[in-house]
């Protein structure tokens, strides 16, 4: 046995200190259950204080543990158990629980348990760690309904084996049925022909012969014939110089693209959970700066303890990453004078390989006494690695969402936010973070709140405009749509609610309608003959200046053509006149003419006349005006 392992017997032998810390602080429970006919079952206080329990008042029951599980994890737990029990060597016990909390609601957990044997006889315990995992959860699933909201699916193209798979949006980008599978072949050929196909072609060559990454925005045809925008992301998977797979987004952009409001949004498809709980301890003799790490620590990094120590590499201040050391040194060193109450913090330290892992790493003073002749920390490294870039491409997701979307608990509290959220209510800067939605805007209305609770309820609810008032009398036109997100089956966890600021779109209709009443006035009380004339000379509409000037009333001059009322002599040079109008040799013209008159008797007039064109540059009606011209 190594000294440095028969001291650590030692220490848990004879000081409860190092024992309270390690079952306090390793993770978010630890626990201990009994193999046999007792079936007796103690966690700690940590792991209880999860659930919302006192652990004193906790009866050392197994029973009573396995009823706090769901339902639907318990057959999952008893399984894994028994599968670890048979073969531990070969069957870990690593699984992810659902517990109830006291309160109501439920709390993810990782647990990973690991069988204790006896130098003889049968196993009689199991050992148990619990990580805490709710909030990632919540994320994930934020994530998942957000996609849905901002129509972001995914696709997987292995390479080898050339199989393609498209998720539910991006088949319905497509328009193809959901149990439609696609080849790759097919689904180069959806991407509209010229630059589209070309691109596509050459980035996905790109990607497989020098594992290029790519962010396009391209346009595809669905199968209803219509072009729709669509912004692909791909990431090559690499190894050994080749490329094995090709994965990434795809999302429809189609109506921002339209509306010149392109919408960014990166996305990718992670990993699942964390697995394992890897923890490793540490410990820091500060008078003499020295350092010493368990194996599990070493192995973390990738290294075997014994050349550590050969190498002096113990001394893991020195592996972390340049741009973090300075930090976690004042962090350490607050903590050790006084200035804080807790040594926790995130870096990343380097590998045996050269790369870099984050590991959250804790710490607890001891001060000196009948075990400890001088001041020293004990630590506990805990690999966040994979939750670290999870959380990082979640941020990343969210704050770069198209839309403002924001998620909320039960309590309306806010757990996530995209930075359009921040941007389209003013809140930059601010940390809403577990906030009340009711406390960072107070002028919510009744009426909203009871949305939220219909909500709550499980209903989905949507308006395509909606006013709202700020506290500062701003108001704001938005379209918006709530929906229920769930933590299980049938319990609601909170509301996804994503808006969308129309306040400009409103504006410009209320201009519109202003200059069109405008217009409208000015035609029917103008003191000349006006009228709108469509592309076959029909009487379109007219005031009643020129229904004087005619003796028609309206609905008669509508039945007409201004060709049917010019005089004969005159009607040549106004056809010869309105062709080099249509083909745009001439913005407007202005005419002396006569038209026929209802009773049969002559008028004379100035015509002016011009054009107005629809979006294709075609011809959509003419606007005239007739001028009476006095008879000497």
């Amino acid at each position: 046995m190594s000294p440095l392992k028969n001291e650590v017997r030692n220490l848990f032998r004879q000081n409860d200190q190092v024992f309270e810390f390690l079952s306090t602080q390793a993770l978010d429970g630890l626990a201990i259950r009994e193999i046999g006919a007792e079936e007796r079952f103690w966690a700690n206080e940590v792991f209880w204080a999860q659930l919302g329990y006192k652990a004193k008042k906790i009866k050392a029951s197994l029973s009573f543990w396995r009823n706090c599980l769901h339902p639907e994890d318990q057959d999952l737990e008893q399984k894994t158990f028994r599968l670890h029990a048979d073969n531990p060597e070969k069957q870990a016990y690593n699984v992810i629980l659902r517990f109830y909390h006291r309160e109501g609601g439920l709390v993810w957990m990782q647990v990973n348990g690991q069988i204790i044997k006896e130098d003889r006889g049968p196993a009689k315990r199991m050992l148990l760690f619990f990580k805490e995992m709710s909030a990632l959860k919540n994320q994930e699933d934020f994530l998942k309904r957000s996609s849905e909201i901002a129509r972001i699916g995914y696709y997987d193209w292995n390479i080898r084996s050339k199989e393609l798979h498209w998720s539910r949006v991006t088949k319905e980008i497509h328009g193809v049925d959901p149990d439609f599978k696609p080849d790759f072949r097919q689904a180069l050929k959806f991407y509209k022909e010229g630059r589209s196909q070309q691109k596509i072609t050459e980035i996905i060559d790109r990607a497989q012969h020098f594992g290029e990454p790519f962010d396009e925005v391209l346009q595809i045809v669905n199968t209803s014939g219509n072009d729709v925008w669509v912004r692909v992301i791909g990431i090559p998977e690499i190894h050994e110089g080749r490329a094995l797979r090709l994965y990434g987004m795809f999302q429809d952009i189609d109506l921002s693209i339209r509306t010149q409001n392109a919408i960014r949004s990166e996305r990718q498809l992670y990993r699942q959970v964390l697995q394992g709980a890897n923890v490793g301890a540490w410990d820091w003799d500060i008078d003499s700066d020295r350092m010493t790490l368990n194996r599990k620590a070493a192995e973390m990094l990738g290294y075997d303890l014994e050349v550590m120590r050969r190498e002096g590499q113990v001394y893991w201040f020195d592996l972390i990453h340049p741009d973090e050391q300075s930090k976690v040194r004042r962090e350490l060193m607050e903590y050790t004078v006084g200035k804080t109450h807790e040594f926790q913090t995130e870096c990343r330290l380097r590998k045996a390989n050269g790369r870099y892992r984050w590991l959250q790493i804790s710490g607890k003073l001891f001060q000196p006494d009948l075990h400890f002749e001088r001041p020293r920390i004990v630590g506990i490294w805990t690999d966040i690695h994979h939750e670290k870039e999870r959380l990082l491409s979640y941020s990343t997701f969210i704050q770069e969402a198209p839309l403002a979307i924001a998620m909320f608990d039960r309590n309306m509290r806010y757990i996530n936010c995209s930075h359009k959220w921040l941007i389209d209510y003013k809140l930059e800067g601010q940390d809403i973070i577990g906030r009340s939605h009711y406390d960072v805007f107070p002028e919510i209305s009744e009426e909203w709140k009871q949305l939220h609770l219909s909500c709550l309820a499980g209903e989905t609810l949507n308006r395509e405009e909606d006013l709202f008032r700020r506290m500062d009398g701003h108001a704001q036109w938005i379209r918006w749509e709530i929906r229920p997100w769930y933590e299980s089956k049938n319990q609601v966890g909170g509301i996804i609610m994503y808006t969308e600021d129309i306040s400009d779109r409103k504006e410009a209709e209320s201009k519109l309608r202003k200059s069109q009443k405008s217009f409208e006035q000015n035609f029917t009380n103008s003191a000349i003959g006006m009228a709108i004339i469509g592309p076959k000379g029909e009487w379109l509409q007219v005031n009643d200046k020129i229904c004087q000037m005619l003796g028609y009333g309206p609905d008669e001059l509508k039945e007409k053509t201004f060709q049917e009322l010019t005089h004969p002599e005159d009607l040549e040079k106004d056809l010869l006149l309105l062709e080099k109008l249509n083909r745009g040799e001439i913005d407007n013209y202005q005419i002396e003419k006569r038209y026929i008159r209802k009773d049969g008797t002559v008028l004379s007039a100035l015509l002016g006349a011009t054009v107005l064109r629809d979006e294709q540059g075609e011809v959509d009606h003419y606007i005239s005006q007739i001028i009476p011209i006095p008879l000497d």
